[in-house]
């Protein structure tokens, strides 16, 4: 009389296109019309490109700070590693075989 079975048939929706490329198909109509609009667009379009001029003197500026840093604190590496070798007394080379000779007895 009751069967634990559902008797309808189960439906399934298959389909090849994703909820994300539906949702970033909407993003880039949505970004055209913000920027193809024929009153405001303009202003739009150039304020944009301001913004990406800026931030690209911004990591230009950034780059080259870092670029500098880097040197500077390798210059100062190398001139600590030069006193460092300029102050120690030749007792390495003293006492090196290799660059005494063999000791004649």
């Amino acid at each position: 009389m009751f069967s634990s079975r559902n008797d309808q048939p189960e439906i399934r929706y298959e389909s090849d296109t994703s909820i994300f490329a539906i949702l970033g198909a909407m993003g880039v109509g949505a970004a055209l019309m913000y920027f193809l609009d024929p009153d405001s667009g303009k202003r739009r379009r150039v304020a944009l490109g301001e913004k990406i001029a800026q931030g690209k003197l911004a990591v230009q500026d950034a780059t080259e700070s870092a670029v500098h840093n880097a040197a500077e604190t390798t210059r100062g590496a190398i001139a600590r590693i030069q006193t460092r070798i300029a102050s120690e007394p030749d007792q390495q080379a003293i006492n090196d075989p290799v660059s005494t000779g063999p000791t004649v007895n």
